[in-house]
């Protein structure tokens, strides 16, 4: 069960996602009437929560607690605050609230344009981790252990500051990072993009620019108001005999392939 909770310019977006909740959208004002919207997040998921006894816990009483601490908050970063402490009663990991720059970090749709390259996040500085064969950016001589300095004009210090304008969880502004700047090398193929990498830690910058080409991997079904995502699968002996499978999107139409390769 996924629940997103999106604070878009001046409206309030929740968006709900759940075996018995798929694609709920409603919109309200997010001004100072803290009531109003509290009163919107808790019903919603009260009327649209996947599990109809909240796993034994008491939805009502949970309201009641948090909207009585309405009247001591200060700040809008308060209010967010208070409502994350209270869907993070339920236990689900997936609850979050984001703030208004958060639309920012990812703007760029996905259109199966495919750069090549596969990013990991050391110490706040993006490594580029893989490089696809045959790929533009290979054939550019891009290769890993590169640190990606920007991307489509946008340095990666600037992303990082879009990541923390959004106020997200401190444990995951690496995963946002990475995705922000992911999302600056999406377009449809054949669109050019300029890269400034830098080959080592104290080394001179080099500019690159890479074409990306027509993606040609696995693609995740859409889900709800989830559309269609590329999928990133590894399969491998490593040494020892031993079978590695990595995979960076956990969804149904993968299993069939992970059940074929783990049998073999």
């Amino acid at each position: 069960m996924l629940a997103v909770f999106q604070i878009l310019r001046n409206w309030v977006r929740i968006v709900l996602m759940g075996s018995s909740c798929l694609g709920i959208a409603m919109h309200l004002r997010a001004n100072s009437n803290y009531e109003t919207v509290f009163d919107a997040v808790w019903g919603d998921i009260a009327q649209s929560y996947y599990d109809p006894d909240f796993d034994g816990k008491d939805w009502r009483s949970i309201g009641e607690k948090y909207r009585n601490r309405l009247g001591t908050l200060d700040e809008r970063e308060d209010f967010d605050a208070l409502l994350s402490e209270m869907l993070g009663e339920l236990g689900d990991s997936h609850f979050s609230i984001i703030s208004p720059s958060f639309n920012e970090l990812m703007p760029n749709p996905w259109q199966r344009g495919d750069s090549g390259i596969t990013l990991t996040i050391v110490g706040n500085r993006p490594i580029i981790h893989r490089v696809q064969p045959e790929s533009s950016a290979a054939l550019n001589g891009i290769e890993p252990g590169y640190e990606l300095v920007s991307a489509d004009s946008m340095t990666v210090q600037g992303l990082g500051s879009l990541v923390d304008e959004a106020d997200v969880f401190d444990r995951t502004a690496p995963y946002y990072l990475l995705k922000a700047i992911e999302n600056r090398l999406y377009g449809p193929p054949g669109r050019k993009i300029e890269l400034l990498v830098r080959p080592h830690r104290f080394s001179r910058t080099r500019s690159y620019t890479i074409e990306l080409q027509e993606y040609a991997g696995h693609m995740s079904l859409p889900l709800g108001n989830v559309g269609e995502s590329p999928i990133e699968i590894d399969k491998r002996i490593l040494k020892n005999d031993v079978a590695y499978i990595r995979f960076s999107l956990w969804v149904p139409n993968l299993m069939e392939e992970i059940r074929k390769y783990i049998k073999s």
